[in-house]
């Protein structure tokens, strides 16, 4: 026998996860790409290190790792605030003093990933230095940074808090080593929009009382 009160309260559920699900979603998701194919010596090993600096910030960020592809070998070490792995996914805060996580990879192709970051750095202004996330590719044994002309990281996300003195918004600022590494930022999910819950859960209420009525005569 159909259950429409079953009904009601599964999709009541059903909203008020939505509601908190969306709520909960990170910041915008960004695609990185790194393309070894240009390398001499392609199929030799190199180390792919994730590095999350804390520059003794007075706030905690997480950034959040997925959709990992390319030639990734194994886990050579970690520390601080990583958790996770390529297969499920990949936490990371700026909690300790050192937080990094390193591969061994295969040169001769591309390395991707996604990444998103929660935004506890908009809330806060005239921070003296917001957390930087890098990615760095380095010759196996850190002889040396591979494809960089500064020295730099392959790949940096700095979260920048708004400073009041000067009159800077908050921003994230991403930076990258030309010809090597690229960052798109990929479409946000459809996620329904608070008037749209709302409406949702107005007409199951309607419905609900007109069952009501329906049974009561």
């Amino acid at each position: 026998m159909f259950n429409f009160k079953k009904l009601v309260q599964q999709a009541l559920f059903a909203c008020t996860l939505a509601i908190f699900s969306g709520a909960a979603l990170a910041g915008p998701t960004y695609q990185v790409t790194i393309d070894t194919s240009a390398f001499d010596g392609s199929g030799e090993p190199a180390w792919l290190d994730f590095n999350f600096a804390t520059a003794d910030n007075l706030f905690i960020t997480t950034a959040t790792l997925s959709n990992f592809g390319g030639a990734f070998v194994e886990e050579l070490d970690r520390r601080g605030g990583f958790e996770g792995d390529l297969a499920s996914g990949i936490s990371a805060t700026n909690t300790g003093a050192s937080n990094f996580l390193t591969y061994v990879v295969l040169l001769g192709g591309n390395f991707t990933f996604d990444i998103s970051f929660t935004d506890e750095y908009l809330s806060f202004t005239d921070e003296a230095a917001g957390p930087a996330f890098s990615i760095t590719l380095y010759e196996a044994g850190f002889g040396s940074i591979l494809g960089s002309t500064t020295g730099g990281p392959t790949v940096q996300f700095d979260l920048r808090p708004a400073s009041a003195s000067i009159g800077t918004p908050a921003e994230l600022v991403i930076t990258t080593e030309a010809g090597l590494a690229s960052v798109v930022e990929l479409a946000a999910a459809d996620v329904p929009e608070p008037s749209q819950l709302l409406l949702m859960l107005s007409a199951l209420a309607l419905a609900g009382v007109a069952l009501r009525r329906r049974n009561a005569l």
